[in-house]
């Protein structure tokens, strides 16, 4: 070990003294905060059967009159370097990268150009400031789940400073399919290189309750006392459910701290429930099991989260969880709520807005089977257990491809599309199908609106309608004459210009106000006209016949697929000519991650779990490689429109 008050050796370390992998993070735990960055040491704890030597530089924002210098201490994971960044707190997004990035310069220098794969946690702050430092030939791959990624790219620095990172980093991974919108909708042009890795979760060191009853008596939250986890609402939730229940043995503990802890006490004392509210305070991370054990549920009413640590480890030990559709959520309780075992709400920024969250009590104590709680722990350590996330991410360090699981059986989907609408519910359902294995056919007459699943097979059916007569002599009417009689109008403005500038520039702009018109009525005649509305009717049993015709549906493998969408009474004829191939498709109108997550519950865990010679596991969802345009909206527990659903029940006939 280093001595802890040596100054950082301004020259190159010895090769003995290099590392086989070099963690740069914003967060890890300290003497001064032991509670802060835990889930990134559980990461780096996740590569040490990969890695002998691991060597840890954590880059902590302090005030601007700290003058520690760098110290260096000793841990069971490897070497820890502490880099103190002092800064003013007010300091802007992007300008925090740039400080950020100062100190690496001054202290870290030696080993960002010699180590040669570096794992940073976070783009912003220290990940950003990486791309000038780090060597050209080092492997760098970045760890993307800071929840204020949304304000970082609202700074023009550092949105900036984060572009560059993107496109100088070899592999991105986020821990949920949230974060990786997030990024794509930002950088599209960098999206191939982002798949979804989640969180290590320490599954071996977390008991499992086996007295679980049903009672929702015992509450409990654990995580920071902020404002983005929602304790406002949850406390007069809380209020509100012993009012409405009359539970005389409710209880609320409250276990963690925070800048509003004195508030929340006097919020408590306001209605009605100080003397059920218990703020226990931070517990030692080997001691949140036992804390689990002692309650029946979990209430987590965040804005937002990348992933939702402390609902994972609640369910891994098989309690009941009441968590908000905040981003990670959706994803890492999906199979838990389809086994009655957790209820999930909207995100809500009002504190009074309680009713959600008790009418989902209300549906959580009907649905809790207490035989589901080795389902849903089998599935966990399948997906969020420390060997199988810590051999992803080693497979992304080391250059390798994230391998990719045979479709599961019970879970193949049928999509059709032929509106921008339609492809973004096809694209939604195909994606939710490939986070829990599945895959499909899809059927498309639009350009994909997001990258697709490797998993799902995508015919391209728009030369159907471009070939049609009248859709050629729409083209040719609305598109191609005009827009030639425009390029000529340009020309002779031009020639115009050489003979009288003043009349050339008023001509040419007149032109370009007409082919900025023309483009606009030409796109609303193409989709909103009389030919759009003559196709939208027409065009899918046009579609249908000619794909029939062709021996298309006999090419699809239709009588293997398991699942069908019609996302409006307008697909009708396409999938009523995949009824008839294999009548056993289970059609729906929506398919909700949830909805998805009980067909996986019930044809695939179940059976694996009940089969000891059968597959047990479940694609991680790292090895999806897209993402849910439309996840957030989706999930939960919405019906369909009644008319909708009637046309699902007649449309066998």
């Amino acid at each position: 070990m280093t001595d802890p008050t040596h100054a950082v050796p301004p020259t190159a370390p010895r090769p003995c003294d290099l590392p086989q992998l070099l963690v740069v993070t914003p967060w890890y735990p300290t003497p001064d905060h032991p509670y802060a960055g835990t889930f990134v040491r559980e990461t780096v704890r996740a590569l040490l059967p990969h890695y002998d030597d691991v060597l840890v530089i954590h880059v902590e924002n302090v005030p601007e009159e700290d003058t520690r210098e760098p110290r260096w201490s000793s841990t069971p994971e490897g070497r820890v370097l502490w880099i103190p960044a002092p800064m003013d707190p007010m300091t802007g997004r992007g300008e925090v990268i740039l400080k950020q990035r100062e100190v690496l310069e001054r202290h870290a220098m030696p080993w960002l150009q010699h180590v040669p794969v570096i794992h940073c946690h976070a783009g912003a702050p220290t990940g950003a400031a990486l791309p000038t430092l780090v060597a050209p030939t080092a492997r760098l791959v970045v760890t993307e789940h800071a929840s204020y990624l949304s304000r970082v790219l609202a700074d023009p620095v550092g949105r900036d400073l984060y572009g560059q990172l993107l496109r100088r980093a070899d592999a991105v991974t986020a821990v949920s399919d949230s974060t990786v919108r997030l990024i794509e909708e930002a950088f599209p042009d960098v999206i191939d290189r982002v798949s979804v890795v989640p969180n290590p979760v320490p599954l071996d060191a977390l008991p499992v309750k086996t007295d679980l009853t049903g009672e929702v008596s015992r509450w409990l939250f654990v995580g920071n006392l902020v404002e983005p986890k929602g304790v406002r609402r949850l406390l007069r939730t809380f209020a509100a459910w012993v009012a409405s229940s009359g539970d005389p043995r409710a209880t609320l503990a409250i276990v963690g701290d925070g800048p509003l802890r004195h508030e929340l006490a006097v919020l408590a004392e306001e209605v009605g429930v100080a003397d059920r509210v218990t703020f226990a305070g931070r517990v030692e991370p080997d001691r949140v099991g036992e804390v689990y054990l002692d309650h029946d549920l979990l209430v987590h009413l965040s804005y937002m989260e990348t992933f939702g640590l402390t609902c994972v480890e609640a369910a891994a030990v098989g309690l009941p969880v009441v968590a908000t559709e905040s981003g990670g959520p959706q994803n890492t309780l999906a199979v838990h709520a389809a086994l009655g075992l957790a209820e999930l709400v909207p995100v809500s920024v009002d504190e009074h807005d309680v009713r959600p969250v008790i009418d989902a009590l209300v549906r959580l104590q009907r649905s809790i089977d207490p035989d589901n709680l080795p389902l849903s722990r089998h599935h966990l350590e399948q997906v969020y257990g420390a060997r199988t996330v810590g051999g992803l991410l080693h497979l992304v360090l080391s250059g390798g491809d994230l391998p990719q699981a045979p479709v599961r059986e019970g879970l193949r989907l049928l999509a059709v599309a032929m509106s921008v609408k339609q492809a973004r519910a096809a694209e939604g359902a195909l994606a939710n199908f490939a986070a829990f294995g599945g895959g499909g056919v899809y059927l498309t007459s639009v350009p994909p609106q997001h990258r697709l699943p490797t998993s799902v097979r995508v015919v391209d059916i728009s030369g159907i309608e471009q070939r049609t007569l009248v859709s050629r002599l729409e083209r040719l009417l609305v598109l191609q004459l005009p827009a030639v009689a425009l390029r000529g109008a340009a020309r002779a403005s031009r020639l115009v210009g050489r003979v009288a500038a003043p009349a050339g520039q008023r001509a040419s702009s007149l032109v370009a106000r007409a082919q900025a018109k023309h483009r606009s009525v030409a796109h609303a005649v193409r989709h909103r006209g009389p030919y759009a509305f003559l196709w939208r009717n027409v065009g899918p049993w046009y579609a249908a016949r000619k794909l029939e015709l062709a021996g298309t549906f006999d090419s699809l493998d239709l009588e293997n697929l398991d699942c069908a969408l019609l996302p409006d009474e307008f697909m009708t004829p396409l999938v009523v000519r995949a009824l008839r191939v294999n009548p056993d498709l289970e059609v729906r109108a929506r398919w909700p991650r949830r909805a998805v997550a009980h067909i996986y519950a019930d044809r695939v865990l179940r059976a694996g779990f009940e089969s000891p010679g059968e597959d047990k596991g479940v694609a991680p969802e790292s090895q999806v490689d897209a993402v849910d345009p439309e996840t957030a909206p989706d999930d939960g527990t919405q019906v369909e429109d009644e008319a909708v659903t009637d046309l699902e029940d007649n449309i066998r006939s």
